[in-house]
């Protein structure tokens, strides 16, 4: 994204990190990024949850999709859906979507995008490997624990 030179990952929401009654713009409204807007909206932020797909919180459990869309009823939510951010010069993203150019201000970004598999050592002295949680396969942090426990008892 031009001008995209000061932003949060996930570690935005480090207590150290995490803005309290301020203005966030989360990109990315899947999982990740839609449990962030939930934790920024918690906190007393303005968020917008600027998602280029159709849907947003794609991956979770149907009822932890249902109660934060039902928390994000709120007025300092704003969701933009089949939208992507052209640019972003300081404080402002200027967001298109299928019928609209918008520009919005926000103190804080944070980038949610797709993330992939990370796989350092494919080999290793011909060691056997297992990968598991997110170097096998993107997901919930319950999934690694599952993949972990799998794993243990294969070992």
């Amino acid at each position: 994204i031009p001008g995209l030179n000061k932003f949060y990952w996930a570690e935005v929401l480090r207590d150290e990190n995490l803005p309290e009654n301020s203005t966030a713009a989360v990109i990315g409204g899947g999982l990740i990024g839609t449990e962030i807007a939930s934790k920024l909206l918690s906190r007393g932020n303005a968020v917008y949850l600027i998602e280029i797909l159709e849907d947003i919180a794609r991956g979770m459990e149907m009822m932890e999709q249902k109660l934060i869309l039902a928390s994000f009823k709120h007025e300092q939510m704003h969701i933009y859906t089949k939208t992507r951010v052209s640019r972003i010069s300081g404080e402002y993203l200027y967001i298109e979507g299928e019928n609209f150019v918008k520009e919005i201000k926000a103190k804080h970004i944070i980038l949610a995008t797709g993330m992939q598999s990370y796989r350092p050592f494919e080999s290793l002295d011909n060691k056997e490997i297992y990968f598991i949680g997110d170097a096998q396969k993107v997901g919930k942090a319950q999934d690694a624990i599952k993949d972990a426990y799998e794993t243990a008892q294969i070992i």
